[in-house]
């Protein structure tokens, strides 16, 4: 079954300035029918490999969907469940350095260089193992068995990757920028892909491309989700999400909305294309240290491995997890531990909704050269990245 779909975007070129832009999707929405009379450990099983783009993430909204279906807590045991966290940063880690060496180099008419891909792909993999008896970890059964310093390990090359490759300073030092002078300042004098681009678009004055007035997306009340989730035109919310009667942006730029630098370069630069992509970079710089801190986490021996005694068996689970490319949900509806009902929300539903922030963001190009608007829509599209391919058609 094809789960992935595509993206049809279409831009209008004329000479009044209006840029008329269309955006219809033909993701398979409905695919999760699939798991209709499945038992839930069936779905654990399946579901990574029909949605393999950011897989973990998947797998952890499943879980945890399924899990509050059951009346369980999260996890019986809390250490588990911070380990998936660290698998899905991980995954996080992999897609944005992905877009960064595959695609970024294309902007500046340079060739990509794949040859650190390998290692960049087979990460997620390694920490399972490294977390995980036999790599399995997400199931019914999984049993925690992390092996310290090979974590460790794994963190650390991830870490040399990153300031190798992007930073040059370390991770955590390039996070650690809170304004727009150190980060000028680095744009100017270093040399790596990230830095070319970023050169680039300040050269060309690009910084405020696909400014749009679109909201972040808030925190999700579970309640008001499963109404939505239950309500009988649930289809056409998961086609086309709308919080308070409003589309909204799930991106890693809302998730680092309150960082210093963030702050600052929306006050000059809004939510353009330069605010964007330094947000994929921060997110990407936060990660190892991220890493370590759960992997304290796991070791704390406070941390409580026991079910709350207030937990209910409601029968329908909601499970929310920051992907890569935003905000994921799962809605799962078991009836003897068999699923009557599965809904997912992805974050390419929010972005690329017809009134949302990409068509908004590429309605204000307003180049009338037609190569010109291919090049910076296509731009635009790749910082806020959708799950699927996309076609851009200029009329």
């Amino acid at each position: 079954m094809n789960t992935e779909g595509r993206l049809d975007i279409r831009l209008s070129l004329n000479d009044q300035g209006d840029r008329q832009v269309q955006i219809e999707s033909s993701r398979p929405l409905a695919a999760t029918k699939i798991f209709h009379g499945k038992k839930s450990e069936e779905v654990l099983k399946i579901l990574p490999m029909l949605y393999n783009v950011c897989g973990n993430a998947q797998a952890q909204a499943a879980q945890t969907a399924i899990m509050n279906a059951r009346g369980c807590f999260v996890s019986p045991d809390q250490r588990e469940n911070v380990a998936r966290e660290m698998l899905v940063l991980v995954e996080t880690a992999k897609e944005h350095l992905c877009r960064i060496l595959m695609d970024w180099p294309g902007y500046i008419d340079e060739d990509n260089d794949v040859s650190e891909l390998k290692a960049v792909l087979q990460m997620a993999q390694l920490f399972k193992q490294g977390l995980f008896e036999q790599g399995i970890a997400f199931a019914d059964v999984t049993v925690l068995k992390v092996d310290k310093q090979y974590v460790q390990a794994l963190i650390d090359q991830l870490d040399d990757l990153l300031q190798r490759l992007i930073f040059v300073n370390k991770p955590q030092d390039w996070f650690s920028f809170n304004d727009k002078d150190l980060l000028f300042e680095w744009i100017e004098n270093e040399d790596t892909v990230a830095s070319r681009l970023l050169k680039q678009i300040k050269k060309l004055e690009l910084e405020k491309q696909g400014v749009n007035d679109i909201g972040f997306l808030p925190e999700l009340d579970e309640e008001r989700l499963l109404e939505h989730f239950t309500a009988t035109d649930a289809e056409d919310f998961i086609a086309q999400p709308s919080w308070n009667d409003k589309p909204h942006e799930s991106t890693s730029l809302v998730r680092q909305k309150e960082h210093p630098l963030i702050k600052s370069l929306l006050i000059e630069y809004e939510n353009g294309l330069l605010t964007r992509l330094i947000a994929r970079l921060l997110e990407l710089a936060e990660i190892p240290a991220r890493l370590r801190d759960n992997l304290k986490k796991i070791e704390a021996k406070e941390m409580s491995d026991n079910q709350p005694d207030n937990v209910k068996k409601s029968g329908i689970g909601i499970g929310q997890v920051e992907a890569a490319r935003g905000h994921l949900v799962h809605c799962v509806e078991l009836e003897e531990d068999v699923v009557k009902r599965y809904q997912i929300l992805a974050p390419t539903e929010w972005n690329f909704h017809p009134r949302g922030v990409v068509a908004k963001g590429l309605q204000s190009l307003r180049t009338k050269n037609e190569t010109l608007l291919r090049q910076q829509a296509d731009m635009l599209i790749n910082a806020i990245d959708p799950c699927v391919a996309y076609d851009i058609t200029i009329h």
